[in-house]
């Protein structure tokens, strides 16, 4: 069986960042792909860097990335 996951770097609701998990599967109704938002719930970084480290300590199967609404801080 397969894990389906990936990992996303998000912003945090409560600020900072979080590496939030999500699956290949989860598409609309238009076959794209649904992106899963940080919840409160979700581990608080206060640099993206340290939520990607944290990410990369995770397995998945679908790798790992940067939401675009993080790459202004991340350059």
């Amino acid at each position: 069986m397969s894990a389906d996951n990936f990992y996303i770097i998000r912003k945090h609701p409560l600020g900072g960042y979080a590496a939030v998990m999500g699956f290949a599967s989860d598409t609309d109704e238009n076959d794209e792909q649904i992106m899963p938002e940080a919840e409160i719930t979700d581990k608080q970084f206060e640099k993206w860097q340290d939520a990607w480290n944290y990410a990369l300590g995770e397995y998945s199967e679908y790798g790992y990335d940067v939401h675009p609404e993080c790459m202004e801080e991340k350059q």
